[in-house]
């Protein structure tokens, strides 16, 4: 089964920012029609011993507060943290394992770096021989 964690505080600025999107996302996760839907776990800075809780009750699980807010997903006994931007459609794909644009575009820029890099050292070392 998978969970998906979001530990934030009423405080955070960035929390309060992300909060909106959270519920949208939340709201079209319940619209998929899916056998197996994640759980969702809400640990809001006050309740923050549920997280030891958490992490007792899945043992070998060691899910860390990083900042406000985490967001993680426990799956198959391994902890995945989100780190792409806090948009609902993003936030929703990442649970779907599907990649967002800006993971597309990012992943598309590493490959263009890493093919030019390539090439070059292709062409240096043809040019010796």
């Amino acid at each position: 089964m998978t969970t998906i964690i979001k530990i934030y505080a009423d405080w955070c600025m960035y929390c309060n920012l992300m909060s909106p999107e959270w519920d949208k996302m939340k709201d079209l996760l319940e619209k998929k029609n899916m056998n197996n839907k994640p759980d969702i776990l809400e640990i809001e800075s006050q309740n923050i011993g549920m997280l030891d809780v958490f992490n007792k009750n899945h043992k070998g699980t060691d899910v860390k507060l990083n900042k406000y807010p985490t967001i993680a997903k426990y799956e198959n006994g391994k902890v995945q943290y989100y780190n792409d931007e806090r948009t609902a459609n993003n936030m929703l794909n990442w649970i779907l394992k599907k990649p967002s644009k800006y993971t597309m575009k990012k992943h598309k820029k590493h490959n263009k770096k890493h093919n030019k890099k390539h090439k070059t050292k292709r062409k240096n070392s043809t040019s010796k021989n």
